[in-house]
């Protein structure tokens, strides 16, 4: 692993760089701290995620590469597609297609463009009261078992929805790489949002737990990165737990908060009764 010395203009974000090929691009200086990753290939780059958009993460993809990127959306959440604009090719599941087309407006980011919602001093240029996100028309959409060919490296996609319908996760077996998005990371995980699906979740949760035997690193959306693979397999151990009848640690307007160390699942009061999608 290599750390690359900071710039001034990227100040806002932090970038590492890893073995494996894959670069981390980190957003910290926002609450939702997010991360996007850069996946280096032979002939082609793979960027997953774009992050909420206040710095131009395309200057900084374009010091890692000049061949030619791909941009997929792990999901369609404003802190993942913030960026989509500034790319010509652009995927993302059908399940999720609309919120990348729709873009958010200033009044929708709202709390997010609040001064106590920044770390560090947003990138010059930044202005809350108009800045929004630029809908866009994907180049296409992905599903289960596509994979994206780099010329030396292979990248399959697994639908792991649950977060949302259109969730998205990314494995390069080949180096034993994961990229997960928002499904598994050391932080808040929420199943309970308007079309997201306890049941769901868990299954995608589980389905990821049998790759961690062949996984190196898991590079996840948020938070500490990248992860141990082991924390794959304690999220699933942790929606055993709430489906054999664990109480939950917290209520609050109809969310059931769970915590775990060093993360928490938030699922709606009502899960047991509601069917996956």
């Amino acid at each position: 692993m290599s750390l690359v010395a900071d710039r001034p203009e990227h100040d806002w974000f932090d970038v590492t760089e890893y073995d494996d090929g894959i670069v981390a691009i980190a957003e910290p200086g926002h609450i939702e701290d997010v991360k996007a990753y850069l996946v280096r290939g032979r002939d082609r780059s793979l960027l997953v995620d774009s992050t909420v958009g206040f710095g131009n993460i395309r200057s900084v993809v374009e010091d890692y590469t000049s061949g030619p990127v791909t941009l997929v959306n792990t999901h369609g959440h404003l802190d993942h597609i913030g960026n989509d604009w500034r790319f010509d090719d652009v995927w993302v599941h059908a399940a999720d297609l609309e919120r990348v087309r729709a873009g958010l407006s200033n009044q929708q980011l709202g709390r997010f463009l609040q001064p106590d919602a920044f770390s560090r001093t947003p990138p010059p240029g930044f202005d809350p009261e108009t800045f929004s996100t630029p809908g866009v028309e994907p180049s296409g959409t992905v599903d289960d078992g596509d994979v994206f060919d780099l010329g030396d490296r292979q990248i399959r996609v697994l639908h792991t929805p649950g977060h949302t319908p259109g969730c998205i996760s990314l494995v390069d077996e080949a180096s034993g790489s994961l990229m997960c998005g928002d499904m598994v990371h050391r932080g808040a995980m929420f199943a309970h949002y308007v079309d997201g699906n306890a049941h769901e979740y868990r299954d995608s949760v589980l389905r990821l737990s049998d790759l961690v035997p062949h996984l190196n690193a898991v590079y996840p959306g948020h938070r500490i990165y990248p992860i141990e693979p082991s924390a794959v397999t304690d999220v699933a151990a942790a929606f055993d737990e709430i489906w054999d009848g664990r109480e939950p640690d917290a209520r609050e307007n109809g969310i059931f908060r769970f915590h775990f160390d060093p993360f928490t699942l938030s699922l709606r009061e009502t899960w047991r009764d509601e069917l996956p999608g």
